[in-house]
């Protein structure tokens, strides 16, 4: 598996923070399993397992894993929401430059 995806990251800072897989899937707008899975991709992708079975209580890894992850994720939203924010209006037209 070579591919990680941004939303196992995601579902890893948000199961963590929020204390739950069903909270972190609130806001991922997914099942509690799926964000469970989420958690065990990450680190399968990774190498160690980042939470005790079934909890989002966070194995050594975890604890060593989880500043990286919140920092990827924070980075990654902010240039997603950089290049979503609104285009600037077009500078407005002038009378004096109405050519009537």
């Amino acid at each position: 598996m070579d591919t990680l995806r941004l939303i196992w990251l995601e579902a890893f800072v948000e199961a963590v923070d929020r204390g739950s897989y069903s909270k972190a899937a609130k806001v991922l707008d997914c099942d509690p399993g799926g964000a469970s899975r989420y958690v065990l991709s990450l680190g399968e992708w990774l190498g160690p397992q980042l939470t005790h079975s079934g909890t989002t209580c966070l194995t050594l890894a975890g604890e060593r894993f989880i500043p990286v992850a919140r920092e990827v994720v924070s980075l990654l939203r902010e240039a997603r929401n950089a290049h979503r924010s609104p285009k600037p209006s077009p500078a407005p037209v002038l009378a004096k430059d109405l050519k009537i």
